[in-house]
């Protein structure tokens, strides 16, 4: 349950995550009321999946980074910056897959 525990708070307390799991919801939602493909379905949860993980990695990395570098340090900031470089190059990623199953609807 630990797990569990761990995304439910992030959800509370993490805006990002709750913007991404609310845009996975209206993706999978027109996915439904376009009648798409399984294999639409299938990469779609892929992208999705693969967003929230870097997002809850990177939210770990930076809540951690914090707890070890109280102070604001140049350090610091390169390693949050590049976590989060992370998850824009996910989220891009499943932009570009998201249009890639709209136009093959």
């Amino acid at each position: 349950m630990n797990a569990l525990d761990g995304f439910l708070h992030a959800l509370k307390t993490e805006r990002n995550i709750c913007i991404h799991l609310s845009l996975a919801t209206l993706v999978l939602a027109y996915l439904m009321y376009v009648r798409a493909e399984i294999h639409h379905f299938v990469l779609a949860y892929f992208a999705i999946f693969l967003v929230i993980s870097f997002e809850l990695m990177n939210t770990a990395l930076e809540r951690l980074c914090d707890l070890v570098e109280p102070e604001h340090s140049q350090d610091v900031k390169n390693i949050k910056d590049i976590s989060a470089s992370a998850v824009l190059m996910n989220a891009i990623f499943a932009l570009v897959l998201g249009y890639i199953i709209w136009i093959t609807l």
